[in-house]
């Protein structure tokens, strides 16, 4: 924190995940993942503040610091189907839901289909669709300093929606002059990402 040059708070993070994945059909795969996290110390910005109401202030509101719970537990499972064209294509489609203990529920759809091309190009396309509930504790406005034993504002833990539209195109070439290289690869990628927030407030 400014000003605080002792300032040091420790963080322990966990993360452990399984997946497997079966074969359905000559053309068709499904896998199943599952993830969880498990965090704990100082988990909220030393820096990002809340508002509350404050009659008393020309612009209607004060500030006073995050205040997170020292720990957090998620889960995520997620199911995934791919499907292989007959022309060399492929569609790829995904479903993840996500819950911890902060009360965010979380839901995400993606949907891709990848393109091999003249030999050495790979072009894909994607579509991902986002939406969570808020943070228990999290408020875009607060009733009146210290309201609650937590209190957050970061947009993160706030309800929005979220659509993303990407693209990607990979070049292939060959790696004559390195020996324990075989080939390179040349990505380019372009997405276009809107969110739509519904109890968060852009001050700017």
């Amino acid at each position: 924190q400014r000003h605080q040059p002792v300032f040091a708070e420790p963080a322990t993070r966990r993360n452990r995940q399984v997946g497997v994945t079966q074969v359905l059909t000559r053309k068709l795969l499904l896998g199943a993942n599952f993830e969880t996290s498990e965090s704990e110390g100082f988990l909220n910005n030393p820096y990002r503040k809340v508002r509350y109401l404050d009659a008393g202030e020309a612009r209607g509101y004060g500030t006073q610091l995050e205040r997170y719970p020292h720990t957090r537990t998620g889960n995520a499972g997620s199911l995934q189907l791919k499907y292989y064209l007959p022309w060399r294509a492929a569609l790829d489609g995904s479903y993840r839901l996500y819950s911890d203990t902060w009360g965010i529920i979380a839901h995400t759809g993606r949907l891709a289909y990848v393109q091999p091309a003249f030999r050495r190009w790979t072009f894909e396309g994607r579509a991902r669709y986002y939406t969570q509930d808020h943070a228990d504790f999290y408020s875009d406005l607060f009733p009146y300093q210290n309201a609650f034993n937590f209190l957050g504002r970061d947009r993160e833990l706030a309800t929005f929606t979220s659509v993303s539209l990407g693209a990607t195109a990979t070049w292939e070439f060959p790696v004559n002059r390195v020996s324990f290289l075989q080939k390179g690869t040349l990505n380019l990628s372009w997405d276009r990402l809107r969110i739509s927030y519904d109890d968060y407030r852009d001050l700017r």
